[in-house]
């Protein structure tokens, strides 16, 4: 055999991240990290125990984030020497930020630890790290974590769906005070190409929900969301239900966990008043008039009046409605969309059955190892060697 017929495998010189990744050499900032120090109950003192020390790398971080870059030159103005930052983070979270940082890898087991990255790689203005982590939570959502999700991600989303804006005041650090529109353009790509992959990851969340109608809207975790959440999905005429009871049922069950979560007593009078117009959410004139009477009639939540005008109208689709109730939906069916169905979303009960094959396979998913090299065995021994030539001259330095 030839020797140009040999597949030989050049290696590539391992990156300064790689090398430096937890190491005190060359290091010239430490990072104090904790979240909310527990307080020791004996002295009321707040103790350290889960306080971690990471060394970091100015040369490194500062190209990692606006955050990191506005941190870096603000202590090189401070001219301290291996200064202390103090961090208040989960310390599990921002090891794996670091991770990623140094190592463009990061490796989790959980969809909600992902969701919890994402939240602090924008805290961190690590753009790229966040889209790694909603493509990670959108090809892992089912019908048990898309509420808890959709809760955390509905908040980064702004009501006007603007890009530049929906993490303006809230995520990216401007150094020298200035405005979004002044900001490099390849961060404000950054920031659209974020707001497209969350607009993505949220689509997909009403996607599951409008398919498992029934099973989420029965679920706990749906009657502990807000209201503008809660009115988000009971308006949609996409939502697939078995009949408006679901909804309604969906309704008493909310307000009186909102009677708990505002320290009401759980009366009809207190959930009337939380419900407010959101009563009118289920469709009651879809429903047949012995599932109206057999449900919602015989509970108070609806008035008297309300009640017999449904029933009368039941009885006889031209019996007019009064002004109050013309304005709600009350008569418009949901309409059910042609869904491209995944297994893994069609059959509750056959989900309930393979749940825990679907936790595994969804941990063995939630994985993810940036490509750092080259498919071109000449330009990996290239980039390698560029590599370790910013090392030596770290070192020099």
């Amino acid at each position: 055999m030839a020797i140009d017929e040999i597949n030989i495998g050049l290696p590539s010189a391992p990156s300064p991240g790689l090398i430096l990744f937890n190491c005190e050499d060359q290091s010239d900032i430490i990072f104090s990290v904790t979240l909310n120090p527990p307080i020791n109950q004996e002295d009321g003192l707040k103790c350290d125990s889960n306080k971690w020390r990471f060394p970091a790398h100015s040369f490194i971080i500062q190209e990692s984030s606006p955050f990191f870059a506005s941190l870096v030159q603000q202590l090189k103005n401070e001219k301290k020497s291996k200064p202390i930052v103090n961090i208040n983070c989960q310390p599990e979270l921002f090891h794996l930020l670091m991770s990623y940082i140094y190592k463009k890898e990061v490796k989790l087991n959980c969809s909600f630890k992902c969701l919890a990255l994402f939240e602090i790689a924008i805290k961190f203005d690590l753009i790229d790290l966040a889209v790694v982590c909603l493509s990670l939570l959108q090809s892992n959502l089912t019908i048990y974590n898309v509420i808890e999700i959709l809760v955390a991600l509905d908040r980064f989303q702004s009501v006007e769906r603007d890009p530049i804006n929906t993490f303006d005041s809230r995520s990216i650090n401007k150094p020298n005070g200035q405005t979004v529109n002044q900001l490099p353009s390849s961060i404000i790509a950054n920031l659209i190409n974020l707001e497209s992959h969350l607009s993505s990851c949220i689509d997909q969340c009403y996607l599951i929900i409008d398919e498992n109608g029934d099973n989420v809207l029965a679920s706990e975790s749906l009657v502990s969301v807000g209201e503008n959440l809660l009115r988000s999905i009971l308006t949609r005429d996409s939502l697939v239900v078995t009949n408006e009871l679901t909804v309604f049922n969906c309704l008493d069950r909310w307000s009186s966990i909102q009677c708990v979560k505002r320290q009401k007593e759980v009366t009809i009078g207190n959930k009337v008043e939380i419900l407010g117009n959101n009563i009118y959410l289920s469709r009651y004139l879809t429903m047949t008039l012995e599932v109206f009477k057999h449900g919602p009639y015989l509970s108070d939540l609806l008035s008297d009046k309300d009640k017999e005008i449904i029933v009368s109208k039941l009885y006889d689709g031209s019996v007019p409605l009064p002004v109050h109730l013309k304005q709600y939906r009350l008569d418009k069916p949901r309409k059910e969309k042609n869904f491209q169905k995944s297994p893994r979303f069609t059959n509750y009960h056959e989900n309930q059955r393979s749940h825990n094959q679907l936790v595994k396979k969804s941990h063995r998913n939630l994985s993810f190892l940036v490509d750092r090299k080259s498919n071109l065995s000449f330009k990996k021994l290239l980039n390698g060697l560029g590599e370790a030539m910013i090392c030596v001259i770290q070192l020099l330095d």
